[in-house]
């Protein structure tokens, strides 16, 4: 975090980026999006529903059903909260491709986990209490991957292809569920979610925090503002717009994407912008298809 002492040099990492007003903004490779981003915890979530079902088909062997049919269920569940684990370590090494694949990964595990546990009920070689907790599983799932949809397209800005094809396939899904085909509707929410792993960092960053603090400052005497940018993880470049009253004050300035915290006087406001009381500053990151990613603003305001 920088002081007050190094403000200046602070803020400089910002102004400095207008050097680069002529240079091509780097875009990542397109690699994949995990689940649960924003929103609920959608992960915990589904590993919880894979334990509850996992302890309950161990109790059925217990109460007297045949180990051997709840052997291939089990160990697609217990594979699947392994790889929803695993997500998060992924994370922090290749963000989009390795978190997805994991999320991927273990909705297929818990796709098939539901067909098997349809098939064994239908066969009442299974307990009868599988089936509101199936139920609950795979609502769980298409819930999950219809935040993942919102998401993409939040990031997009648009609605493209692959969200339209994963809408439907959720519909499918929703239909299914309501049939109680559940094997299918696992099926069909699972590869909805696959249909939009990639696109979503197609655009390098895709969620950031900005905020000053305060967002009003006077000319009286030490006021200052506190200023602080976080990105997520896996963008190799920003992109920031400075604006004076909503009007923008040039091109997009390409950052090197990574926090930035400063500390900024009313003195510097007025010295270097010619900002006046009323007058409010703005720092806009955009992600590389110009759709807004943050925003913090500050104004200026009588004593």
């Amino acid at each position: 975090m920088s002081t007050r002492g190094n403000r200046k040099s602070g803020f400089a990492r910002v102004v400095l980026a207008a050097a680069l007003l002529s240079a091509p903004l780097l875009v990542g490779t397109a690699q994949a999006l995990p689940i649960c981003n924003n929103g609920t915890d959608c992960r915990s979530m589904l590993i919880g529903d894979a334990e509850d079902l996992i302890a309950a088909l161990q109790a059925g062997v217990l109460a007297g059903y045949a180990e051997r049919d709840a052997r291939s269920p089990i160990q697609d569940l217990q594979e699947a909260v392994r790889r929803f684990q695993e997500a998060p370590k992924k994370e922090l090494i290749t963000y989009c491709a390795g978190a997805a694949k994991e999320d991927d990964r273990a909705m297929k595990k818990l796709a098939r986990a539901a067909k098997a546990i349809e098939k064994l009920l239908g066969k009442s070689l299974a307990p009868p209490s599988l089936f509101p907790l199936t139920q609950e599983m795979v609502g769980d799932l298409i819930a999950t991957v219809t935040q993942a949809a919102d998401e993409v397209q939040a990031v997009l800005g648009s609605v493209t292809s692959q969200i339209e094809s994963c809408r439907s396939r959720l519909t499918k899904a929703q239909g299914y569920f309501t049939a109680n085909k559940l094997g299918k509707a696992a099926d069909s929410a699972q590869r909805g979610y696959d249909t939009i792993r990639d696109p979503g960092c197609e655009v390098s960053m895709r969620s950031c925090t900005a905020s000053f603090s305060p967002d009003l400052i006077d000319s009286d005497v030490d006021t200052d503002t506190d200023f602080e940018f976080t990105p997520s993880p896996e963008a190799p470049s920003c992109k920031a717009e400075l604006l004076v009253n909503g009007v923008s004050l040039g091109g997009g300035l390409v950052t090197p994407c990574e926090p930035i915290s400063f500390t900024r006087t009313y003195d510097s406001f007025v010295t270097d912008y010619s900002l006046s009381v009323g007058d409010t500053f703005t720092v806009k990151y955009l992600r590389s298809n110009d759709t807004p990613a943050c925003q913090a603003s500050v104004t200026l305001v009588a004593p």
